[in-house]
């Protein structure tokens, strides 16, 4: 990932502001086990912060999040991918975490090519 900017005073504050950030060729894999839960899921208790560190991460503000080539699956563990998408082109303006949503909602512009499930043989 490739960041513009980092403003400086922002981080004092404890709040991390970016210009446009760009991630090129990105892969987003999502897999669910023989138990049902998913690799993105927690399954581990949170570790406790350390006495006196802060509760929270700072505060996140991407004026602009560009995302090139990226791609994406879904599997089920030790099966064949069900659904995919490829060639995935986002454009993400003013993305914010919660704590500094504030009144302007993001923009999102998705672009991509999607195969679901298995074609048929002798077909594509």
């Amino acid at each position: 990932m490739e960041c513009s900017s980092l403003e400086l005073i922002p981080l004092l504050r404890g709040r991390l502001r970016m210009g446009t950030c760009t991630v090129d060729g990105f892969a987003i894999a999502i897999v669910r086990g023989a138990d049902g839960h998913f690799n993105f899921e927690r399954t581990i208790p949170r570790p406790t912060p350390l006495p006196g560190a802060a509760s929270a991460p700072p505060a996140l503000l991407v004026s602009r999040l560009i995302g090139r080539r990226g791609a994406y699956t879904f599997a089920d563990r030790g099966q064949p991918a069900r659904a995919e998408i490829t060639g995935i082109s986002a454009d993400l303006q003013r993305l914010r975490d919660r704590q500094s949503a504030g009144g302007n909602p993001p923009r999102l512009l998705l672009q991509g090519r999607a195969r679901l499930g298995h074609a048929p043989q002798g077909t594509r």
